[in-house]
C-alpha cells in the first residue's frame, strides 16, 4: 500500500475494503495498480495489486499478502528474505529490522522520474551507484571516481537532481 499516486505505472480506480491499522484508524483505498521497484542485487521488479491509500504517511507491505501470493518469508537474526516458491526459491526481496519495523531494501521508481529514462537498468549510472553505496552524496562518489578507488565504477557526469529517498530521509 502506498500514499504516492505517482508511484503507479498502471492504475485503476476501484472500490476496496477499508484498511484498519493497529492505532485503530480507518483508511480508505481509492484504487490499485502496479508499482515498479529497484532491488539491490536483483534489479527491477513489478509489484502488482498495490493499493493506493492517500491518507497513509508511509508505504506498507503486508508479509501475509506476500506469503499468500506464493512467496516464502524467512525472518532470522534481524533480517528478512522473501523467496519465490514459483521460481525455485529464488530470493526476490530482502530487508532488515529497524526498531519494531521491517524495512525492505530497494527504491520505488516513480512513473515520471529520471529513473524511468534508462532502458537497461531503469536508473542513471551515477544514481545507481549512489543507491548501491547507501545513498552516498554525489561529491563523494565523484571523489571515488576521480581517485580510482572503486574497481568497475563507471565514468559519469555530475548529477544535480535531487534524490527523493534522501530528501525523505532527512525529513523523517
Amino acid at each position: 500500500m502506498t500514499f504516492r499516486r505517482d508511484f503507479f505505472w498502471d492504475f485503476k480506480e476501484c472500490h476496496l475494503n477499508p484498511v484498519f491499522l493497529a492505532d485503530h484508524t480507518q483508511h480508505t483505498p481509492y484504487g490499485k495498480g502496479v508499482v515498479k521497484v529497484y532491488l539491490p542485487d536483483i534489479g527491477e521488479r513489478l509489484i502488482s495489486n498495490v493499493w493506493y491509500v492517500p491518507t497513509f504517511k508511509k508505504n506498507l507491505l503486508s508479509l501475509v499478502t506476500i506469503r499468500q501470493a506464493g512467496h516464502q518469508v524467512i525472518m532470522e537474526d534481524g533480517l528478512v528474505k522473501i523467496n519465490s516458491v514459483k521460481q525455485n526459491m529464488k530470493t526476490v526481496m530482502t530487508g532488515y529490522e529497524d526498531g519494531k519495523l521491517l524495512r525492505m531494501k530497494g527504491i520505488v521508481i516513480p512513473r515520471h522520474s529520471d529513473f524511468a529514462g534508462s532502458v537497461s537498468t531503469g536508473i542513471s549510472p551515477i544514481r545507481l551507484w549512489h543507491v548501491r553505496y547507501g545513498h552516498l552524496n554525489f561529491e563523494s562518489l565523484s571523489q571515488l571516481q576521480k581517485q580510482g578507488m572503486v574497481k568497475g565504477l563507471p565514468t559519469f557526469k555530475k548529477d544535480t537532481s535531487k534524490c527523493e529517498a534522501c530528501i525523505y530521509g532527512k525529513h523523517s
